[in-house]
């Protein structure tokens, strides 16, 4: 490669970091994006006046705005800060589309969450739960297993997971789900268990799906 298209394709590298493939990330040092950065950022976020009225997000409602965005486009989610840190050198706030089965940050163990939700995290801790982050590798495989529809199968086995996570309560013998839900807890879910098995329940139940979506 002559010196001279090395430097058009180095030039021809994006300026803003991926944390994955089809990521389309904007970035601010704290809080949620405002509405200005939408407009900085063009046409790498799908178009805020798509949609239905009911979605509206009013001024200065950051979270609204990426609720459109996961309505008309694809789900969003946090960016890893750790791996933002690495690209960049700052640890700065991501936030990209991101279907349910790229969730986990197999580097940094790390799954990240909803960033249209009304909560404060933006991701939770998997160094404790190695099954977590060894079905997100599986994942990749089951995917080209899948062929041309990875969601449908995905879609298929979480609705069959979910249907056993809402059944769990009554099984008096398990153990492994109350685990793993109390570990992304930090511990102990405590008396906020019944939140926790909302912001917990994708992460707590991703090997299972991934081995349903394989079998």
């Amino acid at each position: 490669m002559t010196p001279t298209r090395t430097a058009q394709r180095h030039r021809a590298r994006p300026t803003l970091p991926r944390t994955g493939r089809q990521a389309r990330l904007a970035f601010r040092p704290v809080g949620l994006p405002t509405p200005d950065c939408f407009e900085r950022v063009g046409t790498s976020v799908a178009s805020w006046e798509e949609g239905d009225a009911g979605l509206r997000a009013e001024d200065g409602d950051p979270v609204g705005l990426w609720r459109i965005g996961g309505a008309v486009a694809a789900p969003v989610a946090f960016g890893c800060r750790l791996c933002t840190a690495r690209r960049t050198g700052t640890a700065l706030r991501a936030v990209r589309y991101a279907p349910r089965w790229e969730r986990a940050c197999v580097r940094h163990g790390r799954w990240l969450l909803d960033a249209d939700a009304n909560q404060p995290l933006e991701h939770l801790d998997l160094r404790g739960l190695p099954e977590v982050v060894a079905a997100q590798r599986r994942w990749a495989s089951v995917a080209v297993r899948a062929g041309a529809e990875p969601e449908r199968a995905f879609a298929l086995a979480q609705a069959v997971v979910a249907r056993w996570w809402e059944q769990a309560l009554q099984w008096e013998r398990e153990t492994i789900w109350p685990r793993r839900l109390h570990q992304v807890a930090g511990g102990d879910a405590g008396v906020d268990l019944e939140q926790w098995r909302i912001v917990g329940r994708d992460a707590v139940v991703f090997p299972e799906v991934v081995a349903v979506a394989d079998a």
